[in-house]
């Protein structure tokens, strides 16, 4: 006889507390993966809402410095450079901080070396720029002329597949880098963004389990990196972003806005209580909201989907009062008084945030 959804979820929460329970028992290097598995089969219940994807998840890395960027000049160290090289790598680097892609990629042509500062600076400024393929296509002659790779090497080239949507050489990249390299800080960080880019929250987790043993000291952006891997994965994961905010605060570390973005962007599946504590931490931490917080908080708390936040631009405050007018009453108003207050912060708000502004006022007249 088929078991009831009762009886499933309240074997379900038996596992959960008896894997939580162990958790403390065992190596910490296994504990995390551990729990975040169980935490990700808890949530796999029937939700209330569809699973909204609020933002692309390269703009919380961009826009709020998620990514751990470092300037390329920083990166390559000038050692064992040729004076030619030196010269070429500053050019090559004042051209990047301008922007000018198309000088780098001049100079880079005219270059006929293998000195893997140069291959390594053109790299992240190709991803600067946006120009992702480009920057596949120097790692691509920099690993046919067998060059030896260094830690901003793997970290390139991890973000370069990762943005392509090539997980299998990401995973093949990272394994190559853990057989032949000493992971740093920076290495590890561009592997979990990568599996937050796929949504891959057991992957982020192993990488978060693995850092003891690489002797790279976790720090807030890795945990934050982890869980929005929980916001990018299909179906609901709060329960998996609870268990990684927890552990960040555990481990003596202090969130900021993007945690907190990342926080409310998992929590698109979960009870309101849960939104609104996270708000409230916040609030008691002196954090203050900013345009993209607002965004994810709002397009959570109502669970907008991502096809509409794409088609936001395109449609009309009424269009959008009707799309939401099914949302329960205690969802709309906690919508509405989160606008009031980002509003009183001085917060400067997107088209979207707007746009839902401008419905919920629709909706208020109406219903009254």
């Amino acid at each position: 006889m088929t078991e009831s959804f009762a009886s499933l979820a309240a074997k379900k929460r038996r596992w959960n507390t008896r894997a939580m329970m162990n958790a403390h028992h065992l190596p910490a290097a296994f504990r995390i993966w551990l729990v975040l598995s169980v935490a990700c089969f808890m949530c796999q219940a029937p939700c209330n809402f569809a699973t909204p994807r609020q933002l692309p998840s390269r703009q919380v890395r961009e826009k709020e410095g998620i990514a751990k960027s470092v300037k390329a000049e920083r990166l390559n160290a000038l050692t064992d450079l040729s004076e030619d090289g030196k010269k070429l790598l500053n050019r090559i680097s004042d051209a990047g901080r301008n922007g000018d892609w198309l000088e780098v990629r001049r100079l880079f042509g005219g270059y006929a070396g293998a000195e893997v500062q140069i291959f390594n600076a053109v790299m992240h400024i190709a991803l600067k720029c946006g120009q992702v393929q480009q920057g596949e296509h120097v790692y691509q002659k920099l690993c046919g002329l067998n060059i030896p790779k260094t830690s901003p090497t793997i970290t390139a080239a991890l973000k370069i597949y990762s943005r392509l949507g090539q997980d299998q050489a990401v995973r093949q990249i990272w394994a190559e880098a853990k057989q032949s390299m000493n992971i740093d800080e920076v290495m590890a960080c561009a592997r979990i963004e990568a599996a937050a880019d796929q949504g891959d929250i057991e992957t982020a987790a192993r990488v978060l389990d693995e850092l003891r043993s690489y002797a790279v000291e976790m720090d807030t952006l890795h945990v934050t990196s982890a869980i929005r891997a929980c916001r990018n994965a299909e179906g609901c994961n709060h329960n998996a972003a609870t268990f990684l905010y927890r552990l960040l605060l555990d481990s003596g570390l202090e969130p900021d806005i993007v945690t907190f973005t990342c926080v409310v962007g998992a929590y698109a599946n979960a009870p309101l209580r849960s939104l609104l504590e996270a708000r409230d931490d916040m609030v008691l931490r002196g954090i203050q909201p900013n345009k993209l917080f607002a965004e994810t908080y709002l397009t959570s708390v109502l669970a907008i989907m991502k096809d509409e936040v794409t088609l936001a631009g395109t449609r009309t405050a009424r269009q959008f009062a009707e799309y939401l007018i099914s949302r329960p009453p205690a969802r709309l108003k906690e919508a509405r008084a989160a606008l009031a207050g980002f509003k009183s912060a001085g917060v400067k708000l997107s088209q979207l945030s707007l746009c839902i502004d401008e419905a919920l006022q629709i909706l208020a007249v109406e219903q009254t």
